[in-house]
């Protein structure tokens, strides 16, 4: 049977990630086609061992890559989690507390200026945190699904072993 093998993907991008999946997955149904072989020939366990292996191998493959994804996740996830900490100087500030001299028109004027700053630092951080929160639920999203192609893999997994030693055992 010639087959064209799918290379895993390079990144968790979970859209490349499915697409390989689910043309990987397609190892089980050869899977069972080759222990139906065995089955209606004679019934090898080395036969047997080499059909197991193969699929066995392909599966801890799957398996491997959706457990570094989520681990990838995880840690993007606790990223957004660290706040980082960034310090600004108020120049105007400074400015006032060196200038003391200054008329109460310029002062207001720098209080002014002060006000202003602070507001749009305030949009600022509003904006930010919206982009994280956005991008928080993104990759729990992101998680959820990929345990949840964990727990097909091990289904798979369990389905097949059943068959395994159904036939060759």
């Amino acid at each position: 049977m010639n087959t064209i093998q799918l290379q895993p993907p390079k990144s968790c991008d979970y859209v490349d990630l499915k697409d390989f999946l689910v043309f990987a997955r397609k190892d089980n149904d050869n899977f069972i086609y080759e222990v139906n072989k065995i089955k209606n020939g004679e019934n090898t366990l080395s036969e047997c061992e080499k059909v197991w292996n193969s699929l066995e191998s392909k599966q801890l493959l799957r398996s491997q890559l959706i457990l570094n994804c989520i681990e990838e996740t995880k840690k993007e996830i606790e990223s957004l989690n660290t706040p980082i900490i960034t310090t600004t100087t108020n120049n105007n500030n400074n400015n006032n507390n060196n200038n003391n001299n200054n008329n109460n028109n310029n002062n207001n004027n720098n209080n002014n200026n002060n006000n202003n700053n602070n507001n749009n630092n305030k949009n600022n951080n509003i904006m930010e945190n919206s982009i994280d929160q956005t991008e928080k639920r993104k990759l729990t999203n992101k998680l959820n699904m990929l345990n949840m192609e964990l727990e097909v893999e091990s289904i798979l997994t369990a389905a097949a072993k059943k068959v395994f030693h159904k036939v060759c055992k």
